[in-house]
This record gives structure tokens, sequence and C-alpha cells, in this order.
């Protein structure tokens, strides 16, 4: 009977691969369940009430700097038109900008999307802009 055995560089080899394998595929699971992974995972949905036209909206956390990212994704929001953004859950507030077609554009602060499916912007009766929330129930 011919026995065959692998010298044993070469099942050292498939041996050494599998590990990487495992090990990969085991941080790549582990990296997918962790929180910053889980990011945009909640939604709030922006209303434009200001009575212009809206190109461009971002926002970011309350304490970082503004990454220039539209959020519409080079749509545009004419008075009354929505748009659903999502938001990572676990950062509490919020910066909101947004601007308009005339290139002029109105920043808001300290917004708490956790507690809102809704932020209809609007011009107030004194003339500035703010918004209106619609509480999660």
């Amino acid at each position: 009977m011919l026995k065959l055995n692998p010298p044993r560089g070469i099942a050292r080899s498939y041996i050494s691969t599998f590990a990487k394998i495992f090990v990969l595929a085991a941080l790549i699971i582990a990296a997918v369940q962790t929180p910053t992974f889980a990011a945009n995972t909640e939604r709030v949905e922006i209303v434009n009430g200001t009575g212009r036209t809206i190109v461009a909206l971002e926002s970011v956390a309350l304490r970082n700097e503004w990454n220039g990212k539209d959020l519409l994704g080079g749509r545009v929001l004419n008075n009354g038109d929505s748009a659903t953004i999502n938001y990572d859950p676990a950062v509490r507030y919020f910066r909101l900008r947004i601007f308009f077609n005339d290139g002029k554009s109105i920043t808001w602060g300290k917004i708490d999307f956790n507690d809102a499916w809704r932020l209809t912007l609007y011009k107030a009766t004194n003339g500035k802009y703010t918004y209106a929330k619609n509480s999660r129930g």
C-alpha cells in the first residue's frame, strides 16, 4: 500500500493560510458588530418650508468640523419638498446647515435628531429661519 504524506512545509502552509482566513473573518465579523460600523442607522425627514429652494444640506456631530458632504446628493428641495437623511443615533446633538440657490446659508446648532422623526425648516414671523420637530412617540 502506498502512503502519501505531504511534506511538512505544504501541510503547514495550508494550516497557516486557513488560520489567516479564519482570523480575518473573525475580525470582519467583530468590526461589523461594533457601534462605529452601525452608524447612520436612524432616519429623520427634513421638510423645506422656508419658501426658498434648498440646494444643499449638511449635518455633522455638534463638535465636529464641517465635512462638506451634501446629504441631498445633488437633489434640490423646493418649498414643500422633503428628504430623508440617515444619522448615527450614538451621537446626541448635531449641527445642520442648508444652502439656498442664491448662495446664502443658514446654520443651526445643537439639534437632537434622536427625539424627532421630522424637522420642518421654515421662516418665522420675525423673519428668522427656524425649525419645528415632530417628536417620536
